[in-house]
């Protein structure tokens, strides 16, 4: 009876949207588990690491949000940057992201918050945010070229973490909110000659 409840423990269920990595001693075994129920060598032998690759998640640069959408949280240290013409402008940015290769995103990233979608991310966002930012004229990021600046951060982004071999793939980018870092009178001078050239 213990013999048959240990092996009963190596049963599990891969739902539909994810896939089973299974590790042997700690060895990435090289087939990954379609959605279904499997059964694998109880541990210490093999374990087993479900993970979500349909589920589009998204993270924000520059800001938080909370439930609904409402904005709670602004985030200088992220969202300034220095243009091409040295002026400041905050940069705003959410991407959205899903898992392509699980093994690859479970091991092959060691980031301080656990998997590649904690820091690695958030860095690797803004670091090609900021190089692209940073070949424009602040006029250009502030009006003409956010699109661009989209399209530029989306092809950089993704070759960094291909580099890293994070197992990311980004399915979209997308400029929030972009504006000159001051206060008051100069702030609103900004947002006039913005909305005139737009």
């Amino acid at each position: 009876i213990a013999i048959i409840g240990y092996l009963a423990t190596g049963i599990y269920t891969v739902n539909p949207g994810e896939v089973g990595v299974v590790r042997q001693f700690g060895q990435v075994l090289p087939t990954a588990n379609e959605p279904g129920l499997h059964w694998r060598i109880p541990a210490p032998v093999q374990r087993v690491d479900i993970v979500s690759v349909e589920r589009v998640n998204s993270i924000e640069v520059g800001f938080r949000t909370a439930e609904g959408n409402q904005l709670i949280q602004l985030v200088p240290d992220e969202a300034r940057m220095i243009t091409g013409d040295e002026n400041l402008v905050d940069v705003q940015i959410v991407v959205q992201y899903r898992i392509s290769d699980a093994a690859a995103y479970l091991f092959n990233v060691k980031d301080p918050l656990g998997l590649p979608d904690g820091r690695t991310l958030r860095d690797a966002i803004e670091s090609s945010l900021r190089q692209v930012v940073g070949q424009r004229a602040i006029d250009d990021v502030l009006t003409t070229e956010k699109e661009q600046i989209q399209v530029e951060t989306q092809v950089l982004l993704q070759n960094l973490l291909d580099s890293y071999g994070t197992g990311i793939q980004v399915v979209n980018v997308q400029l929030q909110d972009v504006q000159p870092p001051t206060e008051g009178q100069v702030q609103d001078a900004f947002k006039d000659v913005i909305s005139a050239r737009e």
